[in-house]
């Protein structure tokens, strides 16, 4: 299920919310009621009476873009934000242990903006999307460090950690996998303009 989003710019009485390439996406009419002019956002995008801001909800990564809140209540005021749509990545944490050291490899599953890394190596991912991000780590069996894979992008991380010492006593198989998978839609909001005044 997709985060909600709620434009910070209210319209009470006369405006538009206008999106993109689409233009204007709904019209606010004498404060009373308004029109949805597009399926795009349909069953999706409310406007609050009582407030007179717009929320978009069951956010989906198309809705990335350029918006407008075009409020003609008084003097013509426009107030752009930049809204950027990002998915919660799937991130994997697997331990494989041989006889002399036990080997940790984080990986994740590559998307824009992700990072991957390991506090003991202070590294990051590869930015191209076309390769999985991995870090590995060989580990001495005497070594009694916990250690932790952090795996973020601007809008959300994810971490596990890994006891050695109980790893390596335990008399599970050689091979354990921590996984954790999302699909929530998450987002970062730039408001890029402030206002703009525009003749009528």
């Amino acid at each position: 299920m997709g985060e909600s989003f709620t434009f910070p710019a209210p319209v009470l009485t006369r405006g538009f919310l206008l999106h993109g390439e689409l233009g204007a996406v709904a019209v606010i009419i004498e404060g009373i009621d308004y029109i949805l002019l597009t399926d795009t956002f349909k069953d999706r995008l409310q406007w609050d009476k009582q407030t007179g801001l717009f929320t978009i909800t069951e956010l989906k990564l198309q809705d990335d873009g350029e918006y407008k809140v075009d409020n003609s209540d008084g003097q013509r005021i426009q107030i752009t934000f930049q809204l950027t749509v990002y998915s919660r990545f799937s991130f994997s944490l697997s331990f494989l242990l041989d006889t002399q050291n036990c080997s940790v490899l984080c990986s994740v599953e590559n998307d824009r903006d992700v990072t991957l890394g390991k506090e003991i190596l202070n590294q990051t991912s590869s930015p191209h999307l076309n390769i999985t991000p991995s870090l590995p780590l060989d580990i001495e069996v005497q070594d009694s460090d916990t250690h932790s894979c952090v795996s973020s992008n601007p809008v959300s991380e994810e971490s596990a950690e890994l006891d050695t010492q109980k790893f390596l006593n335990t008399s599970e198989p050689p091979l354990f996998s921590h996984e954790m998978f999302s699909d929530v839609v998450l987002l970062g909001i730039e408001r890029r303009t402030l206002a703009r005044g525009l003749s009528s």
